[in-house]
């Protein structure tokens, strides 16, 4: 059976650590990013109508003020990033139709997050997602974007600059 439970997955990855039992005999991970991680893959290899709709329910809840997926919505755009999708571009868009603070903070989040192999800070701007923000919400994004880019990685910092460069007068 295709969908057979996969005992043998299971017990690979509580010898390893990465997931524990509890007293009560419930799973869970060894760390809530593993969990955050293990949440987004399964989101991006979801079916486009599954997808969708657990998409629309993180978005949902960051417009109510409830932050605990928050960082599975990065993790969904950066994997979907790396496997050439293009539901990163879909979730930025979303979180600039939302305009907040917590909005502006994820979307350069994600961004400082997207690995450079085949992403340049051109794809970036000619994907007009930096030139909304700036048209709809410069404000905005110039109060968060010094602060989100000076905890990039080393590496993204020349990055997170051009992406500057191309939102500041």
């Amino acid at each position: 059976d295709q969908h057979a439970f996969p005992h043998h997955s299971l017990d690979s990855l509580k010898s390893s650590g990465v997931i524990e039992e509890a007293s009560n005999g419930s799973l869970r991970f060894f760390h809530q990013t593993l969990l955050e991680f293990a949440a987004a893959r399964y989101i991006v290899r979801a079916p486009g109508p599954e997808q969708r709709q657990r998409l629309d329910r993180i978005l949902s809840d960051l417009q109510n003020g409830v932050f605990l997926r928050a960082p599975v919505l990065v993790q969904i755009a950066v994997q979907d990033a790396q496997a050439g999708g293009k539901t990163w571009l879909e979730v930025l868009n979303r979180l600039l139709e939302s305009g907040s603070d917590s909005a502006c903070y994820l979307s350069l989040d994600i961004l400082g997050k997207i690995p450079e192999n085949g992403f340049t800070a051109e794809t970036l701007v000619n994907s007009r997602v930096v030139e909304r923000w700036t048209e709809d919400h410069a404000h905005r994004l110039a109060e968060c974007a010094v602060d989100t880019v000076s905890h990039y990685p080393k590496p993204r910092i020349a990055f997170g600059l051009a992406v500057l460069e191309s939102i500041l007068p």
